[in-house]
């Protein structure tokens, strides 16, 4: 029950309120990520997001103090395998447990710190993984999972709901995943943040521009996501020129590289100071500051991505019972477990529609996005990711879903229809039978003295045509009520 009320509530104002209001406890590992929420700030100063988008879609970042979280095995120790990520977790208006990793690659101004592009991209395609050969997990998705569970476990529960216009609170208590969990739903997006490339031979930062020219095929691979491995060890591999046009820059500034893919983000930026429209402080900002807020406008566009998919799966699913539940709704063979499985057919469609007109609204990036810059990185972003595409199959499925809750419940207005019939038809011949026991001895007296005493007609013709005349009279009352069984064994056959 608890699931259900969630798949109902969530997405819903109601939702929002309390989920965006939800801290753990004080005891907890987790606190407030102050650099997150200046992020959000900035994001609306810098007239990135728009009022609302930051008031109910961006909802509160925490940070994971690895110093206060429990152990944990050492092959997914936090600070372990020289992965050394920071661990951040929000949740969602959509309903989802965000976890953010992040990872430093070196220290401003020593190149000699910071991480070649092969074994970035290595990196980022998790290259070994963690567990058995029937349950192979890499070690981020078991870190990923481990502070998910950390998470939950420091929030208050259960969490209650008070719906608009109910007096009654709806109690949701959240629970904790197993590792190795099949159900599990996951999205994965990476964003390549970078403010400094730097050349070995020369030793100098490669300007944007002159990298995107002259390393383009660096670039694609990387967001690609491929290497190849040969003799001498990994290289990238070379991709042609028919290709390469599917990489497009978003940047408007030439010493900068925004590029979006379905699965990774690159992002170029001067280390810069600048004045932005929008900014309250008399000083210049940091570049990198409104790139921070780019990239929280991908992670909100890519958790978007998850409502949607996850709801086109589950309603591809239910038109997958349509075949087989309209063939026995239209024999009449419709069984307790049939009914179950429309009345939850019923429920999804009317999750899908407390979820998607919301999705839909914000998903238009001119009512999410409001600075001409962020909309058109966004308006591309939301191309390259399908959201429209998804959305319309989701429109498609839930309006195949009505026609056949539709064609169900007319079924059942006729089922109901031809039964109040019969019933009908059964009370008048009842009513009948009782009003003819009521007077029949007075009417058959009065009969009998009639026509024997007035027509001198014998006893046994007296009967003989008293007989007959009830006879049609039994038979004028039955054909209805004949007629309306006939018709409800027709069809059920």
């Amino acid at each position: 029950e608890d699931r259900k009320d969630f798949d109902r509530l969530r997405g819903g104002n109601d939702f929002a309120k309390v989920f965006r209001e939800l801290r753990p406890k004080e005891e907890s590992p987790f606190k407030i990520d102050g650099l997150e929420k200046k992020t959000v700030e900035q994001g609306h100063e810098f007239q990135v997001f728009r009022g609302h988008v930051q008031r109910d879609w961006l909802f509160p970042t925490f940070s994971l103090d690895p110093e206060k979280a429990p152990s944990i095995p050492a092959n997914l120790d936090w600070a372990g395998n020289g992965e050394k990520f920071q661990f951040h977790v929000r949740l969602s208006r959509t309903g989802f447990l965000e976890v953010k990793l992040t990872k430093y690659l070196g220290v401003p101004d020593q190149p000699d710190s910071g991480e070649g592009m092969i074994g970035l991209l290595k990196n980022l395609l998790q290259v070994g993984s963690y567990g058995k050969d029937e349950n192979r997990q890499s070690i981020q998705l078991q870190q990923t999972l481990e502070c998910a569970n950390l998470f939950v476990e420091a929030l208050p529960s259960p969490i209650s709901i008070t719906q608009q216009g109910e007096k009654k609170p709806v109690s949701i208590s959240l629970q904790q995943i197993a590792l190795d969990s099949e159900s599990l739903e996951r999205q994965r997006y990476a964003i390549l943040f970078l403010d400094a490339i730097w050349c070995k031979k020369c030793n100098k930062r490669i300007s944007a521009d002159r990298f995107w020219e002259r390393d383009r095929k660096t670039v694609a691979a990387i967001l690609e996501g491929a290497l190849i491995q040969t003799g001498s060890g990994l290289r990238f591999p070379e991709l042609d020129e028919a290709n390469m046009e599917q990489f497009k820059d978003l940047a408007t500034w030439q010493e900068e590289l925004c590029i979006f893919t379905p699965e990774r983000c690159l992002i170029y930026y001067p280390p810069e100071k600048i004045f932005l429209p929008g900014q309250l402080t008399p000083e210049a900002v940091h570049y990198e500051d409104y790139w921070k807020c780019i990239v929280r406008g991908i992670e909100h566009t890519v958790a978007l991505r998850a409502a949607l998919q996850i709801t086109e799966g589950h309603t591809t699913h239910e038109l997958d019972k349509i075949p087989h539940l309209t063939k026995r709704v239209t024999d009449g063979h419709i069984s307790k477990e049939d009914e179950k499985q429309i009345l939850g057919m019923a429920q999804e469609v009317s999750n899908t529609f407390n979820m998607l007109p919301i999705l839909r609204d914000v998903l238009v990036p001119t009512a999410s996005f409001r600075a001409s810059y962020a909309v058109n990185k966004f308006a591309y972003l939301n191309t390259v990711l399908h959201l429209k595409d998804t959305e319309e199959h989701i429109q498609r499925n839930v309006d195949e879903l009505v026609i056949f809750l539709n064609h169900f419940s007319g079924v059942r207005l006729h089922e109901s229809s031809v039964n109040l019939e019969l019933y009908v038809s059964l009370v008048g011949v009842a009513l009948a039978a009782v009003a003819f026991l009521v007077a029949g001895p007075s009417f058959l007296e009065d009969f009998h003295s009639f026509f024997v005493e007035q027509y001198t007609w014998s006893e046994w013709t007296v009967w003989i045509f008293f007989a007959l005349i009830g006879y049609w009279i039994v038979i004028l009352a039955l054909i209805p009520l004949t007629l309306t069984l006939i018709r409800n064994m027709s069809r059920r056959r």
